[in-house]
């Protein structure tokens, strides 16, 4: 008389084994799949097409104001330093370069160290000549770089500094145009801000 309840309670042990297993199958399942779909999400999200027309608009500026090099910089998190600060690092997310012109780009570098460049970006757009700046770690990556001049102008994002277009020049001979000239080269180096900063702020909308 006692079997049924023996075999009865085995049954449905069983059961519930066999439907926890379904379940955790379900949830590691689910969760792969979503892993996937979140990765081809991040990855759509990726505008190529943003990222090539920021880099015709610099080569445009960079022909049009006869420069050497043209960057975009952009401001970003790095590790936190011991009393829990965040590392404020930069790096040239796009660059044209002309003829025989080497690349010059920042990755993950500390602002700290451009402490010279973050004060221009707090000034009015000037032409500013390598030889008459003080020495700073700033001045002494330009003259590594051969650079006889430069212009710089911030991005700006919900009303924060979140980067900036830099211009160099690497002959004295080009400085003679910049400075016969400097009206307008303000005016194409502005409205390529301008442009590159719409485009940058639209993609992170596009992104959310």
């Amino acid at each position: 008389m006692d079997i049924l309840p023996e075999v009865s309670f085995s049954i449905w042990i069983e059961a519930g084994i066999y439907a926890a297993t379904l379940i955790v199958a379900y949830v590691f399942g689910g969760l792969k799949e979503f892993k996937k779909w979140s990765q081809k999400k991040q990855k759509g999200n990726i505008d190529w097409s943003v990222h090539s027309d920021i880099h015709e608009f610099l080569t445009e500026l960079r022909v049009k104001t006869h420069a050497s090099r043209a960057q975009v910089i952009q401001f970003h998190n790095g590790e936190y330093f011991m009393d829990g600060i965040s590392m404020q690092k930069m790096s040239t997310t796009h660059e044209s370069l002309n003829v025989g012109i080497s690349s010059d780009h920042l990755s993950g570098t500390l602002i700290t160290l451009y402490s010279s460049l973050m004060k221009q970006l707090e000034s009015t757009l000037k032409h500013y000549f390598v030889q008459e700046e003080d020495t700073s770690y700033f001045n002494n990556t330009l003259e590594l770089s051969n650079v006889n001049s430069y212009m710089v102008i911030p991005f700006f994002h919900n009303g924060s500094k979140s980067g900036c277009l830099i211009i160099h020049w690497c002959g004295e001979k080009i400085n003679d145009y910049v400075v016969d000239n400097i009206a307008k080269v303000k005016d194409d180096i502005e409205y390529t801000r301008n442009i590159i900063q719409l485009k940058l702020n639209n993609q992170i909308k596009d992104s959310k």
